[in-house]
């Protein structure tokens, strides 16, 4: 049988008992909210800073200069070939 001096005791501690078994029910709950907070927080961070451009899009603007003096070059070699041969022709007619 239970003392009288004990049931005081163990009655007030029951509700300490109850609020430690609370917290202990959602202690995951809570971990798992601060761990999705901390997520977003880190995402909103990411968004906020710039991201340098890569030496890849550097590459393809310098591919599309040189693509356009080749066309440039090819034109002039067109144009001067078709010069000398007019000139050919001058000097054998």
């Amino acid at each position: 049988m239970v003392r009288p001096i004990e049931l005081p005791d163990l009655l007030s501690k029951t509700t300490l008992a109850e609020k430690v078994t609370q917290i202990q029910k959602s202690a995951p709950d809570i971990a798992q909210r601060n761990f999705a907070s901390e997520l977003e927080q880190k995402a909103a961070e990411r968004e906020k800073k710039s991201v340098p451009t890569s030496k890849t899009d550097e590459a393809i603007i310098h591919r599309e200069k040189d693509k356009k003096e080749d066309k440039r070059k090819k034109k002039k070699k067109k144009s001067d070939k078709k010069g000398k041969q007019q000139r050919n022709i001058d000097l054998k007619a």
